[in-house]
């Protein structure tokens, strides 16, 4: 695995930066989303930060500027939509912190990036697993409205089914170098397979987060997780 994966993980810088521009370049050309497909806003300064964030991707002197760039706008989430609403989306923060740290010449804070991206794209799907247990009643129209989803069951046993496999998946991503890449591919395949259903939008929404997925499974973990 490490051999096949090598090529991909001595590009994860540019696969980052490049899915980075593009997803918030897309998020510009709406001119009413910010971060997510989801958080609705509009403003001319919130919009000039997420066309100046692809155009900073460019240049790896700019990286810190990007990643300021995204953290303000997680912040302006925060205020606007509440921390409690926000918790879905704190991989925004590991992307800020990656950005800003990959200008650093210290090879522990370079490793660090890749690590702390990870813990945050797990908190970021082990999140919405809970809320299957917790508020059932947000996923339940979803499994009504696309039956195929369900395989033929009832919806309260798809809706707990895929709550313990998403938490057990994203669980798995801050464990051992083999586990949490294997996970990172069952999780790809996931958010995959959920565009082709749920359409073009939910792809520009979990466009981001499979980049980084792919970025966990290419990454072979150094002699310290070892």
């Amino acid at each position: 695995l490490d051999r096949y994966a090598a090529p991909l993980h001595r590009r994860s810088d540019d696969l980052l930066r490049s899915a980075a521009a593009v997803s918030f370049a897309l998020l510009w050309a709406d001119g009413g989303l910010i971060v997510t497909p989801e958080l609705k806003a509009s403003s001319i300064w919130l919009s000039a930060i997420q066309l100046l964030i692809p155009m900073y991707m460019f240049g790896r002197a700019t990286l810190p500027a990007a990643g300021a760039g995204i953290i303000v706008l997680y912040g302006y989430g925060v205020a606007t939509y509440g921390l409690f609403h926000m918790l879905d989306y704190p991989v925004f923060v590991g992307l800020g912190v990656f950005f800003a740290l990959s200008v650093s010449q210290n090879t522990k804070l370079l490793a660090f990036r890749f690590d702390f991206l990870r813990w945050t794209v797990a908190c970021t799907l082990l999140w919405p697993s809970m809320e299957k247990f917790l508020y059932p009643g947000w996923v339940a129209p979803i499994a009504i409205a696309h039956p195929e989803l369900t395989l033929g069951f009832d919806v309260t046993t798809v809706v707990t089914a895929a709550g313990v496999v998403e938490f057990g998946l994203s669980f798995a991503l801050f464990w051992t170098p083999l586990v949490r890449r294997l996970a990172a591919l069952a999780l790809m395949a996931l958010l995959t397979a959920a565009t082709f259903d749920f359409g073009k939008v939910d792809g520009i929404g979990h466009l981001m987060i499979i980049t980084i997925l792919m970025v966990v499974f290419a990454h072979p973990g150094g002699t310290r997780d070892r």
